[in-house]
């Protein structure tokens, strides 16, 4: 069966993992679009329509219940092409909204009201730098089977800060 209790009645001989496709991506199945939309908005916006991101079902209420099945219906319409989706979100005033916060900031960042500040993970920092700075120069302190990137991501790794934005480490990450 399917997630929703529907039994498969495919064709004798279909391979399962081909049913399973066809059914994921049918306009029978209420879960994979509104997925795919809460993921996608979570990526653009750092929090989910419904939160948390990987935890959708009927207990989890939608901060914005109308934005989701409206934008899950267009992406099913559009047979789910993901750059339509992009474009249907990069082009909404949401996420054209400044970054700025105003006078309740927990509740603007909660109805998705500013646009949230997007930090840079350890691996973006590296190769922005590198694009920049160009490759660094071997080092003997550096690990050559690693590399320096492994070893830069390592020492700036985020360890799932509750707030990527505020920088409470010490000296040493400001001098390397």
């Amino acid at each position: 069966t399917f997630l929703g209790g529907k039994a498969w009645t495919g064709e004798a001989g279909t391979p399962h993992r081909v049913a399973l496709a066809r059914w994921m991506t049918s306009s029978e199945n209420p879960y994979f679009a509104r997925a795919s939309v809460n993921r996608l908005w979570w990526q653009f916006f750092g929090r989910g329509i419904v939160n948390p991101v990987d935890d959708m079902h009927s207990a989890s209420a939608a901060s914005h219940p109308e934005l989701l099945v409206l934008l899950s219906q267009r992406f099913m319409e559009s047979g789910f092409d993901v750059k339509f989706l992009c474009r249907a979100i990069m082009l909404s005033r949401t996420y054209q909204q400044t970054s700025r916060s105003g006078e309740q900031p927990a509740r603007e960042a909660e109805l998705f009201a500013r646009m949230p500040i997007k930090v840079l993970s350890a691996e973006q920092l590296y190769d922005s730098l590198v694009e920049i700075l160009g490759q660094p120069a071997k080092s003997p302190s550096i690990n050559a089977r690693l590399g320096a990137r492994h070893e830069f991501c390592q020492y700036f790794a985020a360890d799932g800060e509750a707030d990527p934005t505020r920088y409470e480490r010490g000296i040493p990450h400001l001098l390397r």
